[in-house]
């Protein structure tokens, strides 16, 4: 049985184990199938939203090519995966804005400046998002983007603290 690079999820077949990164050829057909026949009744049913459908299309195709690229492409591949993932679900406008959020609170928490500065600023940014989702100021996007961006911003306090909100207060 010949070997297929995918991501290292294969156990052994027979006496033939896979190279580290690769998975054999039937295991991975047989998750093609699994993923394509979900798609399938999603769409068939209508159990989900539209954009909940387009997603899975979206995670259909983008395992079927993540599994098969060369290790070191995996993780470039997956992050354009989820950045159209994101654009596919909120639409363009609305996708663009959680993007650049998460990256400004991203970019905050690189800054080469002193962990109490860093803090300050997230403060600062999580304050004037607070205001923007209060609508005491006006900004070009829609109640859609709102729940995302708590769990930006929850994930830039983990990756500038070190700890979880829970852990503040022990």
């Amino acid at each position: 049985m010949t070997a297929i690079p995918l991501a290292g999820t294969a156990k052994a077949v027979g006496d033939q184990t896979p190279a580290k990164g690769r998975i054999a050829v039937t295991p991975y057909i047989v998750i093609l199938l699994q993923l394509g026949l979900l798609t399938v009744l999603l769409r068939q049913f209508q159990m989900e939203s539209a954009a909940f459908l387009r997603l899975a299309l979206l995670a259909f195709g983008g395992f079927a090519i993540h599994a098969v690229l060369p290790m070191r492409y995996r993780l470039p591949f997956f992050l354009a995966l989820s950045l159209v993932g994101t654009v596919l679900v909120l639409d363009i406008a609305n996708g663009l804005s959680i993007i650049g959020i998460g990256l400004v609170l991203i970019s905050i928490c690189h800054l080469p400046l002193s962990f109490r500065l860093r803090g300050t600023l997230l403060v600062l940014v999580g304050a004037l998002l607070a205001t923007l989702r209060a609508k005491w100021l006006q900004a070009p996007v829609s109640d859609a983007i709102w729940p995302s961006c708590r769990r930006c911003s929850r994930t830039s306090w983990v990756r500038a603290t070190g700890r979880r909100p829970t852990d503040l207060f022990p």
